[in-house]
């Protein structure tokens, strides 16, 4: 006689669709990914070698964005990134990488809805450098200095520095002191 199969709570039977087995990848690939860094003392190197040794080519992808992102508090809104979000942020420069991950937690804390993307970081960073370039408008700081503008200021110290010396030769003369002792005596003094 054969018994009805019993369905368990544990072992849920569900329909299997393209994004469940992204989901699936994607869970496993991360997994993978923090047990290598783990493994290597999350040395980004070490641990980006093993993985493109072992099949995974793109490894650099996920690795930088995911030590950088280990770097933050534990409640940070980034520790819940998937793998392959993580990937989606990947900057090729270190130091951008920072920026673009502390944009992102800001947007994230503030309750935006993100889209993740292949690029994304590229508005992140123009979001985070309009920022960098507001603050400094806001302290009187010059943007988007050019060459003339450089010129310009170099022929006005130019020409403020002729006129100090102008004085400083005219002051010598009179007290009848040679402009270089005239001006040790004032540092001196």
């Amino acid at each position: 006689m054969l018994e009805p199969k019993v369905q368990s709570a544990i072992e849920v039977q569900q329909k299997r669709t393209v994004a469940t087995e992204i989901a699936s990848v994607d869970m496993r690939l991360g997994e993978v990914i923090r047990q290598v860094a783990e493994a290597n003392g999350y040395d980004s190197i070490e641990t980006i070698n093993v993985l493109e040794r072992n099949g995974l080519p793109t490894a650099l992808e996920f690795v930088q964005p995911l030590l950088e992102i280990l770097k933050r508090p534990s409640d940070s809104p980034l520790r819940g990134l998937t793998a392959l979000e993580m990937s989606c942020l990947y900057v090729d420069n270190a130091r951008r990488q920072i920026y673009v991950l502390e944009e992102l937690e800001e947007q994230m804390k503030d309750g935006k809805t993100i889209l993740f993307q292949t690029g994304m970081w590229k508005a992140l960073w123009a979001s985070y450098r309009g920022k960098v370039q507001a603050a400094k408008h806001r302290e009187g700081i010059q943007l988007n200095r050019t060459r003339d503008d450089y010129q310009r200021e170099v022929v006005e110290l130019r020409d403020r520095v002729s006129l100090y010396e102008h004085a400083l030769e005219k002051v010598a003369k009179e007290v009848g002191l040679d402009v270089n002792e005239f001006v040790a005596q004032l540092i001196n003094n």
